[in-house]
């Protein structure tokens, strides 16, 4: 399977930087082109509509319009300030609905091999009442997904420098890290 283009989900946390930081990497060594999505998550503004007081003053098309255009305008920012690796192809894409459908969607669409995202870490009650777009990304998506959790120690590199790049996908695919010296052996 060849990865030409990658879509990266972002919603511009530290985790998301870390996917980028991944996610360039791979494309700089695979000779991909980046695809950066930011979703504008419409489903607060569903139930707005019904809104007696809000009907006639605020039109909900023109609103959700410009917040998807500012986020286009912010994807294009954060991918100028990650300073990827100059070989790194990428494009700034930003799209309105619901986060896990609309990456899926956008992959479908754009003919991406690859998602790439970050995650939370969560786990317990907070997983199971917040749920994960991650979560929802690999069950539904037809392409392959590779999430990046918060231990990957390559995150404290800036978002799109090599090093962090090529450590936390080194880790992502390689071996267990050994400890460092002087460390207490693992069991």
């Amino acid at each position: 399977m060849e990865f030409r283009k990658i879509l990266v989900g972002t919603d511009f946390s530290e985790p998301a930087a870390r996917a980028l930081a991944v996610a360039a990497g791979l494309a700089a060594r695979l000779d991909a082109r980046l695809v950066v999505l930011s979703v504008v998550d419409t489903r607060g503004l569903d139930g707005a509509a019904m809104v007696p007081e809000l009907a006639g003053h605020v039109d909900l098309g023109a609103l959700v319009a410009s917040l998807e255009l500012a986020a286009g305008r912010r994807v294009e920012q954060w991918l100028a300030e990650a300073k990827l690796p100059p070989e790194v192809r990428a494009i700034a894409v930003a799209r309105r609905g619901v986060p896990a459908e609309t990456i899926v969607q956008a992959a479908r669409e754009l003919e991406a091999d690859l998602i790439v995202l970050g995650t939370m870490g969560r786990s317990g009650l907070s997983r199971l009442l917040f749920g994960s777009v991650a979560d929802k990304v690999v069950r539904t998506s037809p392409v392959p997904v590779l999430t990046v959790g918060p231990k990957h120690s390559g995150a404290t590199a800036p978002a799109g420098s090599v090093a962090a790049s090529e450590s936390a996908a080194a880790r992502s695919s390689g071996p267990a890290a050994a400890p460092p010296p002087g460390a207490p052996p693992q069991s």
